[in-house]
């Protein structure tokens, strides 16, 4: 009995891990669409097409991402199953689970600066104004529906 309590604690604690990791990774894909930031900045059709394709591109890589994390996340329960826990797996674990979260920073970085490029001027610092009324940051996840902690814009107070 004591065996199956100590096995569903470690399978919880991994499964609270890999949860936090996801979290802190901007990984979790959006449930509620937050408002569209590009919509009040009267984007040319151009410019709505090349922000669309843009922000679906960032959608897939999420989403790849987070099929990825979950992959780690079960390696990360099994080992965490074991009675003594290997510190150098469990290192190059968490080794992967800090690559991928480094590789989607630096993804919502490059989509945002992709998408900054189609702006004017004038555009910028509409949307700049938005980020400032609205309390966000101006960080790469609050860019985009869908993008970040779930949230949008008033994600990162």
């Amino acid at each position: 009995m004591q065996q199956k309590i100590i096995k569903s604690t470690r399978q919880r604690g991994a499964g609270l891990l890999l949860t936090a990791a996801l979290l802190m990774s901007g990984s979790v894909l959006a449930q509620a669409e937050p408002p569209d930031p590009f919509a009040s900045l009267g984007l040319s059709a151009q410019q709505r097409s090349e922000v669309d394709r843009i922000m679906e591109q960032q959608r897939q890589t999420q989403w790849e991402s987070l099929q990825q994390m979950q992959q780690v996340g079960q390696q990360l329960a099994e080992l965490y199953q074991e009675e003594l826990w290997d510190e150098v797996k469990v290192g190059q674990v968490y080794d992967r689970i800090f690559a991928l979260q480094k590789q989607n920073i630096l993804s919502s970085v490059a989509m945002r600066n992709s998408i900054m490029q189609l702006l004017s001027a004038d555009q910028r610092q509409a949307l700049k104004q938005q980020f400032a009324q609205s309390g966000a940051a101006h960080h790469p996840a609050t860019m985009a529906p869908g993008m970040g902690l779930g949230q949008g814009m008033g994600s990162h107070r």
